[in-house]
């Protein structure tokens, strides 16, 4: 359950990877499929760590999985639905490049703006971006609120001296000045020993 700080509430059912052919049941494709009937919109993860593999095996992934869900129940077809692609942490596997390539692809394919998001569950990557992403999905008109510190318009009056002036010896303006000494003068002995604070 996602919890935001305006009391919206987001259900998440991670349900099993699918293989083609799973609106025929083929590995229990179906009693995973029966799951989305009551889902408000789709989000299909893929993994984009591809390496050097076509980027079109990206794309013919994400759309497999939501074929697959369209036959199951034709209504699927008609809810926002997004991609989430994983191990984007996997530089040495490409994983930007496929990202990309998949975000372009889909862009192209159905002339809108299909949300592609990158994650990392390793590093944490990515993680609020797509909480966000998913409540605009579901709530569109519904924006979440951000908390501000209020702020003046027109700055009316210079900032306040921070500090205090400075009184000591500025070598640069020149003037005389005695080096302090590491051996106190003879007044000040006197008055250390009037007040015992070292032997007679």
């Amino acid at each position: 359950v996602i919890r935001f700080r305006d009391r919206v509430e987001i259900r998440l059912c991670d349900l099993p990877g699918l293989k083609q052919g799973a609106s025929e049941d083929k590995d229990m494709g179906r009693r995973i499929l029966r799951h989305t009937y009551r889902s408000r919109a789709l989000v299909f993860v893929v993994d984009v760590a591809r390496g050097e593999r076509s980027a079109q095996e990206t794309l013919d992934e994400v759309e497999m999985l939501r074929a697959e869900a369209i036959k199951f129940d034709p209504l699927n077809a008609q809810k926002p639905w997004m991609v989430v692609g994983t191990k984007c942490d996997s530089l040495h596997r490409d994983a930007l490049y496929h990202l990309d390539s998949l975000h372009f692809r889909l862009r192209a394919r159905y002339g809108l703006e299909v949300p592609v998001v990158g994650t990392s569950s390793r590093f944490g990557l990515g993680l609020t971006r797509l909480v966000r992403t998913i409540r605009q999905l579901i709530f569109p008109d519904l924006l979440e609120p951000i908390r501000r510190l209020p702020a003046e318009r027109f700055v009316l009056h210079p900032p306040g001296v921070l500090h205090g002036p400075y009184e000591g010896h500025l070598p640069s303006l020149g003037g005389q000045w005695t080096p302090p000494l590491l051996v106190p003068a003879p007044e000040d002995v006197v008055k250390i020993k009037s007040q015992g604070l070292i032997d007679q």
